[in-house]
């Protein structure tokens, strides 16, 4: 296995300017997107005072919309795999220690 790992290590670093090409490139691309998809007037000058959404592109007739996700549900499978059936203290126990990680 330490052949593996060296060889693995090796060809990393015999490739790592391809890497560094290719991270470049896409870092380029975000930016020019991120460029020309975003005009924001900083000014602030027309908007009435606590409405940020008129420095957005449309001026007063552009719409801010947040979106959150107050999701906190929990989803828990348990596995018996006893010979025997557990009683209910034992799946409190477990079901406890589970949620506890």
């Amino acid at each position: 296995m330490p052949d593996f790992m060296q060889g693995l290590a090796k060809g990393i670093d015999k490739s790592k300017k391809y890497v560094e090409a290719a991270v470049s490139d896409v870092a380029d691309a975000m930016t020019l997107t991120m460029q020309s998809g975003l005009n924001v007037d900083m000014s602030g000058q027309g908007a009435p005072a606590g409405d940020y959404g008129a420095m957005m592109n449309g001026g007063a007739r552009a719409t801010v919309i947040n979106n959150y996700n107050n999701d906190n549900s929990r989803t828990v499978n348990q596995t018996n795999n006893s010979p025997k059936s557990l009683s209910r203290l034992e799946i409190y126990r477990m079901t406890r220690n589970a949620l506890n990680v």
